[in-house]
């Protein structure tokens, strides 16, 4: 009886000792990001076959890149700029700045914005010559 005793306790201790999960959670925003839908002014413009491969990628470091695809002189779709970016976050809203412009690349003036992650969907808002851009990515 003692052993089945001494096995039941050891086992229990076992079982109960399990090794804790210090996993750090990683942010929603660290991941890959694919253009789905673009707003100016309110307005919603279409995105052709080759600007939507358009990605924006965040890594854990707070940095990361965004790939602009669009027609070239060739007519083939392809990278037209890469920028690369930073991001920080505060109060479950990001601020993200880019070496390029964030809406059309070097033909943007603006290199910042700020973004919210709701469902999988990043939305990046930014200010380019006086109108409101709303960018919104699905992540991949």
């Amino acid at each position: 009886m003692k052993k089945y005793f001494v096995f039941l306790l050891i086992s229990a201790f076992l079982i109960s000792c399990s090794k804790d999960d210090d996993t750090p959670e990683i942010d929603p925003i660290v991941g890959t990001f694919r253009i789905s839908t673009v707003f100016g002014d309110g307005q919603e413009y279409d995105i052709d076959a080759c600007a939507d491969r358009t990605t924006i990628i965040f890594e854990e470091d707070r940095k990361g890149y965004n790939d602009i695809y669009a027609q070239n002189t060739t007519n083939s779709c392809g990278i037209t700029e890469t920028g690369i970016l930073t991001w920080r976050k505060g109060d479950n809203i990001y601020t993200v700045n880019s070496s390029i412009g964030l809406v059309f690349g070097s033909f943007s003036t603006t290199n910042n914005g700020t973004a919210t992650i709701k469902d999988g969907t990043l939305s990046l808002i930014v200010f380019d010559d006086g109108i409101s851009w709303e960018l919104r990515y699905r992540k991949q």
